[in-house]
């Protein structure tokens, strides 16, 4: 008598594509989902408002100014301003 070893199935070509295409699709929607979760926390962020601008009040002092400084160079403000015209309120007066 001759033994002959049990031999496999091999799974059918058809059966393997599917079972990649199932585990690719569910890679595909499971980093959809994450991206899709990321942008919805993103617009949620986008939609407060950014905090006031705070401002710092000075008085204005006469002094003497040159109009015309003689020089060759590169100026570069060392601090910066914001400045806009729309202001909450009514003007009531204009004193020039």
């Amino acid at each position: 008598m001759s033994a002959q070893a049990p031999t496999q199935a091999k799974p059918r070509l058809w059966l393997r594509l599917l079972m990649v295409l199932i585990v690719v699709g569910a890679l595909v929607a499971f980093l959809g989902y994450n991206k899709f979760l990321e942008i919805q926390v993103q617009i949620a962020q986008g939609s407060q408002l950014p905090p006031p601008t705070s401002v710092t009040v000075a008085s204005a002092q006469p002094d003497t100014w040159s109009r015309q400084v003689k020089a060759i160079g590169t100026l570069r403000a060392f601090q910066g301003v914001e400045i806009t015209t729309q202001v909450p309120g009514i003007i009531q007066k204009i004193a020039f």
